[in-house]
This record gives C-alpha cells, structure tokens and sequence, in this order.
C-alpha cells in the first residue's frame, strides 16, 4: 500500500478481502489513514457474515473501525455466475466493480461527474 506514495497520481484505493475472508485486523484502520492523507478513496467490502441490510447497518462501526470521509464500504456481495465452475453462482467482493464503474465516468464524463 504505501508503495503508492512512489507513484506519480492515485485516487483510489481497492483493497479486495482475499476469498471469502475478512480484511486482517487493522488494515482498514492504516488504509483510511493513508487515503486521508493522500487524498484519495478507499472502496471497502462488506463483512463476509452480514447476510442482510440490518446486519451491514449495525455491523459497520465495528468492522471499519472509523467513519471517514474518503473511504466508502459497498453492500452486498455481487453474486454471479462463475464461467471456470460450471456457471455456478458464486458471491464476490464488490470493490472490483465499483473501481471500475469509477474508472470508466472518469474516463468517459471526467473525475467531476457522478459515477453512474
């Protein structure tokens, strides 16, 4: 993560929980630090336990650790088909797509425009 500081611009920061996992402990805590500081946005997963909307809403404080202006969590998990499986659905951290919905208004509208 802080190899970023050697890049010329940043943004955005997607940080995939690996699997089905969690982030580790304190990794969430570091990367909001670091997106304050290099005024950029962290895209955070969901918690792989929160099965609905009142279990994301009561669970967040605690998983994220901190509210910040520059870090923005996404729920729920996308569930689609996996074609390497067979097409089995199969759930997926939303982080991915959503970087790249901004990527694409960025390019297409600009870094001023709304994601859509």
């Amino acid at each position: 993560m802080y190899l970023l500081k050697q890049a010329d611009l940043f943004n955005l920061l997607c940080l995939p929980a690996e699997g089905s996992a969690d982030y580790p402990a304190g990794l969430l805590a570091a990367a909001i630090t670091f997106c304050e500081e290099e005024r950029a946005i962290l895209l955070i997963d969901p918690a792989s336990d929160w099965m609905d909307k009142d279990a994301a809403r009561d669970g967040v404080d605690v998983y994220v650790g901190s509210r910040s202006k520059n870090a923005a969590l996404f729920f729920p998990r996308l569930k689609q088909p996996n074609p390497l499986r067979d097409n089995q659905i199969e759930e997926y951290a939303p982080s991915g797509a959503v970087a790249g919905i901004i990527a694409r208004t960025d390019v297409q509208r600009g870094v001023w425009k709304a994601p859509v």
